[in-house]
């Protein structure tokens, strides 16, 4: 998560806009990082609703702008730039170290490491 705190603090990331949209109803403006943190797969469900990874992961992929996903893995087609090992204290009757990941889609690699370089 350190690389996401690396493109927070570069000149162009200046303003920061939070939205509680659905991530298909989200006007992304030029020179934007979008960053995605949805419900981890395989992992407890909302009580209402319920998200399409595979309809987001095909979204990620057609942004022209840089989408910073979190979760613990993802499909192909899409790379790891950064993880850390996190406590998790929600069961009481468990302490288990889970790997959270950030990840961009592949075709998106080299817009990350241009904006990473440029720090």
């Amino acid at each position: 998560l350190q690389s996401l705190e690396s493109l927070e603090s570069l000149e162009r990331l200046q303003r920061l806009e939070h939205t509680s949209l659905s991530y298909d109803k989200v006007e992304i403006k030029p020179n934007s990082v979008i960053y995605c943190d949805i419900p981890y797969k395989g992992t407890a469900k909302y009580t209402v609703g319920s998200f399409d990874h595979d309809k987001f992961y095909e979204w990620a992929k057609r942004q022209t702008e840089l989408v910073v996903i979190s979760e613990y893995s993802m499909p192909k087609g899409f790379t790891c730039i950064a993880q850390r090992g996190k406590r998790n204290l929600l069961s009481s009757s468990a302490n288990i170290l889970a790997i959270e990941k950030l990840f961009v889609p592949d075709n998106q690699l080299e817009m990350y490491n241009e904006l990473i370089n440029t720090k």
